[in-house]
């Protein structure tokens, strides 16, 4: 997988909104990591879970 400029960042930012839902949470990351980098349409649902996947690793650890 490609690199992801500001994901930590992302990350930290989406779990200080408190949302509540993985639909909601993953929509809020996309969003902010879009800002900072290309997500080409035919990965953004591959793009989607790996980001899912790195947020749930911070909460895991937390």
């Amino acid at each position: 997988m490609t690199g992801i400029t500001m994901l930590d960042e992302s990350i930290a930012a989406v779990r200080e909104q408190n949302l509540g839902n993985d639909s909601a949470i993953s929509e809020a990351l996309m969003k902010k990591i879009r800002v900072y980098n290309y997500v080409p349409p035919g990965v953004a649902e591959a793009y989607a879970r790996a980001i899912m996947d790195e947020y749930k690793k911070g909460i895991e650890k937390e």
